[in-house]
């Protein structure tokens, strides 16, 4: 990653689960995200299911191990579509094998918070504002997140944005 990028730092991580870790990093001297796609725990059968579903896809070759590559491709491609489109989501940087570059919302210290932890006055601006980027979603990139809620939407500079495209699907 650091070679093939030009990665200048690899920070700290900023969310781990149980199909991929994303680190905050630095490039260029700007805040990335480096999203790594996990070899072992990402689910064949689960993930393999929206793959062959999406059209944009049909001709791959799905193996246990090629499935995280397609899978940090489709990602990228989505990302990339709905940034063309004006939909807010992490831009794209990169994409090589399981590992996606992207923008990273949040400060130097700090990442932006899901919207599961936002309370207060401004939960309902987050939710009004991600029930706009999701409509968006739909309408202009006629794509349908197909794990959509609390977790995979961040909050930043009072604006929701929506992540882990990599279910969505046409």
């Amino acid at each position: 990653v650091m070679k093939r990028f030009k990665v200048d730092i690899i920070d700290y991580p900023v969310s781990t689960g149980k199909e991929s870790v994303v680190f905050k990093a630095v490039l260029r001297k700007k805040n990335i995200a480096i999203k790594i796609y996990k070899m072992s725990t990402l689910g064949f059968n689960s993930v393999r299911e929206y793959i062959e579903g999406d059209y944009r896809f049909e001709k791959e070759k799905l193996s246990r191990g090629s499935v995280v590559y397609v899978w940090a491709r489709k990602e990228f491609i989505n990302l990339k579509h709905m940034t063309e489109l004006g939909v807010r989501c992490p831009a794209p940087i990169g994409v090589h094998k399981n590992v996606l570059l992207m923008q990273y919302l949040g400060t130097s210290l700090k990442p932006s918070q899901q919207l599961r932890s936002i309370r207060g006055e401004n939960l309902e601006k987050f939710i009004v504002s991600a029930m706009k980027q999701y409509r968006d979603m739909v309408e202009k990139c006629y794509l349908i997140h197909a794990d959509l809620s609390e977790y995979n939407i961040l909050c930043y500079r009072n604006n929701s944005y929506i992540i882990d495209v990599g279910q969505s699907v046409p």
